[in-house]
């Protein structure tokens, strides 16, 4: 090998090896930073955040239309691989993904502490009624399947004729005679079908 091609050869492996560390340097840099996410997300302005997203996030697929769950996303899509669940991937699909959503209450105990939590099963099962639509949903519904407008007054009585709960009402008339406007018959239909659509009745 003559000296030119040598000295080449020493000179490539150095490059590689400085870009290696490099990348090593980076990506420790990137899991120190995520282990601490929550403090440095926090201190960031609004700016920085918007920043942080561009460079962590290339882009997010959304649905056509709001998913019956009320997810808009399809999948989100990142700049490079995340650890995801054992595994590195550089997509995340949410289309067949269902959210739960906890909270915790954390506390420091001592180790010989108990914490003893009773639960009654009755008061946590929610009816399937409580599960679902929203008062706006069933509006948008209505709007777009019927072309109707019907007020959440003319929910409420709906389903109050049903049977299903419905909240205390706080713009109640003043006075006992006051007039109270009644759902007409093709309002009523048409919020029916809006609550069978989201299997409310």
């Amino acid at each position: 090998m003559s000296p030119s091609a040598a000295s080449a050869a020493v000179g490539s492996s150095v490059r590689q090896s400085a870009k290696v560390r490099k990348i090593a340097a980076v990506r420790f840099f990137i899991y120190r930073l995520l282990l601490a996410f929550d403090q440095v997300y926090d201190a960031a302005t609004e700016v920085e955040r918007k920043e942080f997203m561009r460079a962590f996030i290339e882009r997010i697929e959304l649905f056509p239309e709001k998913q019956p769950d009320g997810n808009w996303i399809r999948k989100i899509i990142f700049n490079f691989p995340v650890p995801v669940n054992g595994s590195e991937v550089k997509e995340l699909p949410l289309e067949n993904e269902s959210m739960a959503e906890t909270v915790m209450l954390l506390c420091q105990q001592k180790p010989d502490d108990h914490i003893y939590v009773e639960l009654d099963l009755d008061e946590l099962d929610a009816t399937s009624a409580e599960t679902k639509a929203t008062y706006q949903e069933i509006k948008e519904y209505v709007l777009k399947h019927r072309g109707l407008n019907v007020s959440n007054l003319y929910i409420s009585q709906v389903k109050r004729k049903l049977s299903l709960e419905v909240g205390e009402s706080y713009n109640k008339p003043k006075s006992h005679d006051a007039r109270i406007p009644v759902c007409p018959p093709n309002k009523e239909s048409a919020i029916i079908d809006a609550l069978k659509h989201f299997n409310m009745v």
